[in-house]
């Protein structure tokens, strides 16, 4: 379905239901609607409206994890519509949401946002949202590495990673980081 060129309205109506259900198809659910908005441009405009409202519904309720996989799912339509909400979570006190707040500005505006990304994997308490921020930085500035140089990489990012590899308190953040540089950088 994912790779569908055409997708019927019944297809994409059995999967809104399936995303607002609890566990079972919604994370799949969730993820093929994604991918329809980006390959579909006649459907973005009412998945990314439905995921929209069922961020809200879930961040009104207080499902905090909920929220998180739909965060996921709107950073990967690559759309801006819901920019502001995402960045409020990006300071959420779940450690949850403000990782997945990282990963989707990444996803869908990386430049624009990674002032707020750097910030986070410089300042936030929690690992595990410092680890979202370097996944934030990896999936745009530093996806395509291979065919990178490390002079082609902004000065900023790379003095935070460095930063980060050396002195971040937690040691799954300093490895993480070390992984992206081998990974990414053989020339580093």
């Amino acid at each position: 379905l994912a790779l569908a060129q055409e997708v019927p309205e019944q297809t994409v109506r059995f999967l809104q239901e399936q995303a607002s259900q609890e566990p079972g198809l919604r994370d799949l659910a969730l993820d093929v609607l994604a991918r329809f908005a980006r390959r579909c441009p006649e459907l973005r405009k009412e998945i990314v409206r439905f995921l929209g409202e069922t961020l809200q519904t879930d961040l009104t309720e207080g499902k905090t994890e909920r929220a998180a996989e739909v965060l996921h799912a709107i950073g990967r339509t690559e759309t801006n519509t819901h920019r502001n909400l995402v960045r409020s979570l990006a300071n959420h006190e779940c450690p949850r949401l403000r990782s997945a707040a990282l990963i989707t500005l990444g996803m869908s505006n990386p430049k624009s946002e990674k002032v707020r990304i750097l910030h986070a994997l410089r300042a936030d308490k929690n690992p595990s949202v410092r680890l979202a921020a370097l996944e934030a930085l990896k999936l745009h500035p530093l996806e395509s590495a291979e065919e990178q140089v490390v002079m082609e990489i902004p000065e900023d990012v790379l003095q935070d990673l460095r930063w980060t590899a050396q002195h971040d308190p937690n040691r799954d953040v300093r490895l993480r980081t070390l992984e992206i540089f081998h990974q990414s950088f053989e020339d580093l």
